[in-house]
């Protein structure tokens, strides 16, 4: 963490610095994704991950006074149905959420494919931006994981899936290698050594 602020200072002063200590399952793209995987399956996560997806565009204020009004209307509708008949929804929000819903697949890989797809996750303007190409690294390496997990298990049940990715997300050891672009960086290459004894 105190690596990321040095990094984030010296950038800040003109300094170019590039910190990686990333994780896949911190990345927010990737927390989007697994957000709609949960949506899609009407997990007991699904209801978070909706918020999730929704504050991403209306932002936190907005949905705080949408959950404040469902809970005092107390409607007999999920908190889902209930969101997407709200106004204060965009029509791309809305349609995405909708889409997810109309996937039929109990393919697991072609449930990431459709989701990618249809939550735009790859449709970026500026693709040729570090951040857009980092998210993209992500989404690869997601990828990459799913396809192991096809190979090494059960590609016919999506839950199934789900419950790994959800194990997955609470152990966090799976480490995001850095885009091959820092690699060819002339740069000087500093490690921090934790607990280290007799230094």
């Amino acid at each position: 963490k105190k690596c990321l602020l040095i990094s984030e200072f010296l950038n800040s002063h003109g300094i170019q610095t590039h910190y990686h200590a990333d994780k896949l399952y911190e990345q927010p793209i990737i927390k989007d994704l697994i957000a709609l995987i949960h949506i899609w399956g009407k997990t007991d996560k699904s209801e978070h991950a909706l918020i999730r997806f929704l504050r991403n565009s209306m932002g936190t204020e907005k949905i705080k006074c949408l959950i404040k009004k469902y809970n005092n209307e107390k409607p007999v509708i999920s908190f889902t149905d209930y969101a997407l008949l709200e106004n204060n929804i965009s029509e791309k929000m809305r349609n995405i959420i909708k889409g997810i819903y109309q996937i039929k697949t109990q393919n697991t890989a072609d449930l990431l494919s459709n989701i990618l797809k249809i939550g735009q996750f790859y449709h970026e303007q500026e693709w040729e931006n570090f951040i857009t190409k980092k998210k993209w690294h992500a989404l690869n390496r997601f990828q990459e994981v799913v396809g192991t997990y096809c190979l090494n298990y059960s590609q016919k049940d999506p839950y199934a899936f789900i419950d790994f990715i959800n194990i997955q997300m609470e152990v966090n050891d799976e480490i995001l290698p850095p885009l091959d672009i820092l690699r060819d960086l002339s740069a000087i290459k500093i490690m921090t050594v934790h607990n280290a004894k007799g230094m």
